[in-house]
């Protein structure tokens, strides 16, 4: 496999995590229409789409390491969507160890248990 091919499939994965992150974060929009804005950041599915679209961010700069339209999209849209900016890399691995590694949801168990394994 060529590097060019190696690169465009690690965007495809990131794209992919970050379509999950978004599905997630309108069923829980679509859930709580008629509910208070703090039951929404509450709801299980929000918490998880913000964790899916850090993971897409993660898979870019640990993988890619070039600045891209694509990633300042997907750091732009993490801002909007949840407040957080990730400008800094020392916010943005912060957020990742702790909502990643450190405090994992129910759905992300494997992924703690990958991400563990490699030390």
């Amino acid at each position: 496999m060529s590097l060019f091919g190696l690169a465009e499939r690690i965007f495809v994965l990131s794209v992919c995590y970050f379509t999950m992150a978004t599905e997630l974060r309108l069923i829980a929009l679509d859930m709580a229409k008629n509910r208070d804005n703090q039951e929404v950041l509450d709801a299980p599915e929000y918490k998880e789409s913000e964790v899916y679209h850090l993971f897409s961010i993660l898979i870019l700069v640990l993988t890619i390491n070039v600045q891209s339209q694509f990633l300042g999209q997907l750091l732009t849209t993490f801002t909007k969507h949840y407040d957080v900016d990730l400008s800094s890399n020392e916010i943005a691995f912060k957020k990742i160890f702790t909502e990643i590694i450190v405090e994992p949801t129910a759905k992300n168990k494997e992924l703690s248990i990958i991400c563990s394994d490699q030390d």
